[in-house]
């Protein structure tokens, strides 16, 4: 696969070499790349989103990743825009690349443009760079709110405004999109979406409002995936348990077309060298095991030069009404299977549903020139509430325990 890219890259290279002066004209080409390694105190176990795998042994592949941005100005009101990722999804130990953006935009004045094409999500502050480390303060972003807003792409039309206020003081954005989730990578996907932003900022600060919502597409399922959450709404569903409140509990895996909803707030603050972001998360949806949830982060930094410590505070708090109702349903007299539809259903709900937890971050970010940074994070991860947070694989025998992660990355931008 490496190869295979490398040779790619080198043909494209070698196409706009031989017309550079049209390429001059027309293309822009800018890139991104992290490299760096993982490990933890805890001797193994895996922590979402994206299947992140840890243990006490050195992990290279978590956060490494590598893309190109290329944009086309065919003249002066309409561009297109391809950015390429090749990163390891889902612990693989080869690189996997895909089109994160593929769009088209067309200005319509110069504060009102319309794209359409594949983007990603505006849903939080970071979302538009989340794969360019060099962009922000941590090796990676708090986990907490990530996993909340796991899905981050979009197919759809967008609708972007933005104007300067007052003297030039305040700059305000909005944006509006409709579309589908395409649920790559295995991911749940999502229909008739829609989402809004809006943003006001200056020199200091800057407060962000985003509102989304979308109805679930099972299309996009693995089929292993699909066929177990068929088999178990199927069971839950038996004429026969309706007597003990089984048949209730099958609307909760019945989610195809269940709507769920999101609201962000976000605000960030730079001011004499002092850095504050923060966010918060409130997630939404229909009876279902895609849960209500609540995740936000806060961090506060200093830039001292070329170095920048910061400390970050995090935490989610996502309903579990599923796996209690599961639970709570009583043993039926003279049927075995009983037992096994339950655990079942409660394997496939700890698969999706994650349990309390907050992380406490410790990092430090050296530019030592610009365009190439060096970062180092300390996380302290705790389950609460007897839980195990978002670590889960249940055949590791985690016991819920805090867990050290320390987290060491190299970007550069180009």
């Amino acid at each position: 696969m490496i190869k295979r890219i490398i040779l790619l890259l080198a043909i494209s290279l070698l196409s706009m070499q031989a017309s550079a002066v049209m390429v001059g004209d027309i293309l822009n080409i800018n890139g991104f790349m992290t490299t760096g390694f993982t490990k933890s105190n805890e001797d193994q176990g895996v922590l979402l989103p994206n299947s992140l795998a840890i243990s006490d042994q050195y992990r290279y592949t978590i956060d490494s990743r590598a893309g190109l941005q290329i944009s086309a100005q065919i003249n002066e009101n309409v561009s297109g825009t391809i950015q390429l990722l090749a990163d390891f999804q889902n612990n693989s130990q080869e690189l996997e690349m895909q089109a994160e953006w593929a769009f088209i935009r067309y200005d319509i004045t110069d504060s009102l443009a319309f794209k359409t094409g594949r983007m990603r999500l505006p849903s939080l502050q970071i979302s538009e760079a989340r794969t360019i480390g060099y962009s922000y303060l941590w090796v990676r972003p708090p986990l907490e709110i990530m996993d909340l807003l796991a899905n981050d792409l979009i197919d759809c039309l967008s609708l972007s405004y933005s104007t300067v206020l007052g003297d030039g003081d305040y700059i305000f954005s909005t944006s509006a999109m409709i579309g589908s989730n395409p649920g790559v990578n295995g991911k749940v996907g999502g229909k008739n979406a829609m989402v809004t932003t809006f943003a006001l900022e200056n020199d200091i600060w800057k407060i962000r409002l985003a509102w989304g919502q979308g109805d679930v597409d099972l299309h996009t399922m693995s089929e292993t995936d699909a066929a177990n959450l068929n088999a178990i709404t199927s069971g839950f569903s038996n004429p026969a348990l309706s007597a003990f409140g089984y048949n209730e509990i099958a609307d909760y895996f019945d989610v195809g077309d269940k709507t769920v909803q999101y609201l962000v707030l976000g605000f960030n603050m730079d001011w004499n060298d002092w850095l504050i972001y923060s966010e918060i998360c409130q997630r939404t949806a229909d009876k279902s095991i895609i849960s209500d949830g609540l995740a936000y982060y806060i961090t506060l930094g200093r830039r001292f030069g070329k170095w920048t410590p910061h400390i970050t505070y995090s935490k989610t708090s996502p309903s579990n009404d599923v796996v209690d109702s599961i639970n709570a349903l009583p043993d039926i007299p003279g049927i075995t299977s009983d037992d096994t539809l339950r655990a079942g259903a409660l394997l496939l709900a700890d698969d999706i549903y994650n349990d309390d937890q907050h992380t406490i971050t410790l990092g430090v970010k050296y530019i030592p020139v610009p365009g190439y940074d060096i970062k180092f994070d300390i996380m302290r991860v705790t389950p609460d509430d007897g839980g195990v947070g978002l670590f889960k694989d249940s055949t590791t025998g985690y016991d819920g325990s805090s867990v050290t992660i320390y987290n060491v990355a190299f970007d550069m931008v180009f």
